[in-house]
């Protein structure tokens, strides 16, 4: 039994019950009839098959990362390990399982929620929850407006108005005063080759990449003029270009000359043609702690690593000497371009900080002991046998025994 729709067609076909006769199945027939003719009800539209949902938000994002290499980016192994394991298995069902263009506001707004639930948990720490954050915007940003057109998925960005994850509190650097520095430099105790880099790190200040990739040819004796234009790209090997893409000419340090005269006939010597050797960076910052002890350096801010306080790093001597310069009294539009800072904010904050240290305005960047001037170095641990240089009554302090040279 089928009943006629009012636009003509037949209806579904209506089963009747057990025992009822034909005649009483006509009649209910045409009583549907006459409802469906009487309510103009038709028969339901054919159903819509969807057009494909675009790429999954997995599969968008390893051709992201995959185009982002092609551009020479250096973080793309970071990022492809922080979507592996902070975004893509994230949520129910998990956001790499999505489709791209699906995924909306109250999904990242989750996600965030997360973020903020496992940095509680210390799964992770607040600054990684942010950058990680960071790089979700970035994606989402991209899947609107990207350059790699193959990447636009997407008209609208979800995450344009998603506020991100809670911050922690910042924990307080450190930095070298100069008679810390001095007594460092003055320890004979100390290699000399660990003397001459950190001296170099610190009246350049200059990044731990760039000083590595300093050629001969940048450090122009005769003009005086250091050139910095490259840094060692640690992920792949090799050299790239400098932080923020801002290579930059700059004066030497006139207490800094007599060492680079050292270092370049020394480079010239032996054919070298980097300026210096540097050790692994997962050496640096243990070592030059050690040092830092052993030279009778025990200030505490130096060591302490808790929840409102920051070790020394080796990044932190590139902050000495910003922080020095700014202590000098050096423009702010002088000492952003030698640091090669893109914003003049970051160049600000080593501003202010030297505002609170002002004393210290006659002790930077003091003279270098004679001892790091020696030509070659002897076999004994990189430590020539040479009488210690004294220090200048300002920056004098008692020299522990171990660090005073044999005669």
């Amino acid at each position: 039994m089928r009943p006629t729709l009012a636009d003509g067609t037949r209806g579904d076909r209506v089963c009747q019950p057990p025992g009822m006769s034909e005649a009483k199945a006509r009649e209910k027939a045409r009583a549907l009839t006459e409802l469906a003719q009487r309510e103009g009800v038709t028969r339901a539209p054919a159903a819509v098959v969807l057009a494909p949902a675009g790429p999954t938000f997995e599969a968008w994002a390893e051709a992201w990362c995959t185009d982002r290499a092609r551009r020479g980016l250096a973080s793309v192994a970071d990022n492809r390990a922080n979507l592996r394991n902070w975004v893509l298995p994230r949520l129910d069902p998990p956001l790499g399982s999505r489709p791209m263009a699906s995924i909306e506001s109250s999904d990242l707004e989750r996600f965030v929620e997360d973020l903020d639930a496992r940095v509680r948990a210390e799964e992770l720490s607040w600054k990684t929850a942010s950058n990680i954050w960071m790089l979700v915007a970035k994606a989402f940003k991209d899947a609107v407006k990207s350059k790699t057109l193959a990447l636009r998925v997407r008209k609208d960005n979800p995450a344009l108005n998603v506020a991100g994850p809670d911050e922690g509190v910042r924990r307080a650097k450190s930095y070298l005063y100069p008679s810390e520095f001095l007594a460092l430099m003055n320890c004979a105790a100390v290699p000399l080759r660990w003397r001459r880099l950190v001296a170099l790190h610190v009246y350049t200040y200059a990044r731990a990449g760039e000083v590595e990739a300093l050629h001969v040819e940048d450090v122009d004796l005769r003009h005086r003029v250091l050139h910095v234009h490259r840094a060692i790209d640690r992920k792949r090997g090799g050299l790239k270009e400098v932080k923020t893409n801002m290579p930059r000419r700059f004066s030497i340090e006139p207490e800094l000359l007599p060492l680079l005269e050292v270092l370049v006939a020394d480079a010239r010597a032996t054919g070298a043609v980097r300026l210096v050797a540097v050790p692994p960076l997962h050496a640096l910052a243990p070592r030059l702690r050690a040092y830092l002890q052993r030279a009778g350096v025990t200030r505490a801010e130096l060591f302490a690593d808790d929840a409102t306080r920051k070790r020394l790093t080796w990044h932190d001597l590139r902050s000495a000497g910003i922080t020095w310069a700014a202590i000098r009294g050096d423009e702010p539009m002088h000492i952003m371009h030698r640091a090669g800072h893109e914003q003049m904010g970051t160049t600000m904050g080593y501003v202010r900080e030297a505002e609170s240290v002002e004393f210290l305005r006659s002790e930077v960047f003091p003279p270098l002991p004679a001892e790091l001037f020696l030509p070659g170095i002897l076999p004994d641990r990189g430590r020539p046998r040479v009488q210690p240089v004294v220090i200048p009554s300002k920056f004098s302090r008692s020299t522990p025994a171990h660090c005073r040279a044999s005669t």
